[in-house]
């Protein structure tokens, strides 16, 4: 798998987990810690 693919699926990742729990909790009540656990990454792939 070429790099831009992985970096495509971990932004995937993180988007559909961030829409998951921003729904669930709201955008003010959600951290980046909750959403990179949710997406099972680290929070170095977040940034």
């Amino acid at each position: 798998m070429k790099h831009q693919e992985m970096s495509e699926r971990t932004i995937q990742k993180l988007v559909d987990s961030g829409i998951t729990l921003f729904a669930k909790y709201g955008y003010s009540n959600t951290s980046v810690d909750q959403i990179v656990k949710e997406a099972g990454m680290s929070k170095g792939a977040f940034y």
